[in-house]
């Protein structure tokens, strides 16, 4: 949802709307907004989710002989190993 302000296809007119609302021409009104909003989101939910998967895997070690929880909430960092 975060990308769809990202995606824009062109008229034969020159001007570009975008894919999921036609409606909303880019580069005009409140598309300047929802470019904001998705470039936020896409950082804050981006960063954050890495953010949680390198401390996951920095603790891996100790965690996973301490506490099975955690196996069972980082599974698909740790899986393999």
């Amino acid at each position: 949802v975060a990308l769809l302000p990202f995606q824009c296809y062109e008229h034969p007119n020159g001007k570009s709307s975008m894919t999921a609302y036609p409606q909303l021409v880019c580069g005009e009104g409140v598309h300047g907004t929802l470019l904001a909003l998705g470039a936020t989101f896409v950082v804050v939910y981006g960063a954050g989710f890495f953010t949680v998967c390198l401390i996951a895997n920095w603790w891996a070690p100790v965690l996973s002989s301490q506490r099975t929880d955690f196996l069972e909430c980082f599974r698909f960092l740790v899986f393999r190993f």
